[in-house]
């Protein structure tokens, strides 16, 4: 896949990586900033890419914990159970 195409923020082309209609793709994703807050939300069931939200969430791959979900919702995310 030619990455202009795969990279593509255009939401009628099934080939971008947010409707991600393979097997498998090999994308690395890296934090930018020092809080790790916004790198670790795109792993939230609510940021799923969905037609639904035009293949807009940041959650490209789609997976989904409701553990997680909880964790990363708590309001004191720094505790630890």
């Amino acid at each position: 896949m030619v990455a202009s195409v795969f990279f593509s923020s255009d939401a009628a082309n099934p080939d971008t990586y947010t409707h991600f209609y393979c097997d498998a793709a090999d994308v690395q994703h890296h934090m930018t900033q020092a809080d790790p807050q916004f790198f670790m939300n795109q792993h939230l069931s609510s940021q799923a890419a969905t037609k639904e939200n035009k293949w807009q969430g940041r959650n490209i791959a789609r997976w989904q914990s409701k553990e997680y979900d909880e964790v990363y919702n708590r309001p004191n995310r720094n505790s630890i159970r």
